[in-house]
């Protein structure tokens, strides 16, 4: 005899919230073609709500966008999420299908040459199947009499779960060439930065930086001592009246030759 199991409308909502968990966000909204950082409502594995807020500052549990910094020689960590957001239907079994992105680059953009109260540092992610996004934090300090300049130090952490492949090898990044453009992912014969879509092959990266504080010394105004003051006001009314002098002494010289002129002319 057959048993009719009847499910309640809260179960069974509970089964494809399950599901929807166990196989990803991909299931309930696949994508099929490469496009990197996709979804809004994902919470990421340090602290991050959001797949496009993919850049942050601070350290595990305490990320944000911006950081006060004023002690000279600090290091400042920053955070970098990469996620190819292709179902993985799309990769196809030779991962020549159009969800994967090849050519795949991380940068910074890091102006290590200003010197002021704020810095922007930028990450962007691009391939060739992919327009690049972009991403911004701050590194500030406010304190009287300071300025700091910002410098790339390291890549002190790769982590990923992508696995080895047999035709691809091993995920990668050439974290030696992140303020020019660093690859990201496998290689082979024909292409590099080779990315497949779903969550097996995201990627975090941790890139520190160095803050330099540059203390601006104060202008202080000098007072003259009341006997140089007095020297100096002396030294100018006695400049004053050589001037004088030395004007109605032109002055005379000039009457007299204009005078002598005149009777010359008579």
């Amino acid at each position: 005899m057959n048993k009719i199991i009847k499910l309640s409308g809260l179960v069974v909502a509970g089964l494809i919230l399950s599901v929807a968990i166990a196989t990803g966000v991909n299931a309930i909204n696949p994508k099929t073609t490469a496009i990197f950082n996709a979804y809004e409502t994902v919470q990421l594995h340090y602290g991050v709500g959001s797949e496009q807020d993919f850049l942050r500052l601070g350290t595990r549990g305490e990320l944000g966008n911006e950081i006060e910094v004023c002690k000279d020689g600090q290091v400042v960590d920053l955070w970098l999420y990469v996620h190819n957001s292709t179902s993985e239907e799309a990769n196809y079994s030779d991962f020549s299908g159009p969800g994967v992105a090849t050519n795949t680059k991380i940068a910074l953009d890091i102006d290590e040459s200003a010197v002021g109260q704020s810095h922007s540092v930028v990450a962007s992610i691009d391939s060739d199947q992919t327009s690049p996004i972009t991403d911004g934090v701050t590194i500030t300090c406010n304190q009287e009499g300071k300025q700091i300049k910002v410098a790339y130090k390291t890549v002190s952490d790769f982590g990923h779960k992508a696995p080895a492949l047999k035709t691809l090898g091993n995920f990668n990044f050439d974290a030696s060439n992140i303020l020019n453009g660093a690859l990201l992912g496998y290689q082979s014969d024909e292409a590099e930065g080779i990315v497949p879509g779903c969550w097996q092959y995201r990627a975090r990266i941790n890139v520190q930086l160095t803050v330099s504080v540059i203390e601006q010394a104060e202008e202080q105004e000098v007072e003259m001592p009341p006997e140089l003051t007095e020297t100096g006001s002396q030294s100018q009314a006695l400049t004053l009246a050589l001037l004088i002098i030395g004007t109605i002494t032109v002055a005379t010289i000039a009457h007299r030759q204009l005078a002598m002129a005149h009777r010359h002319s008579q």
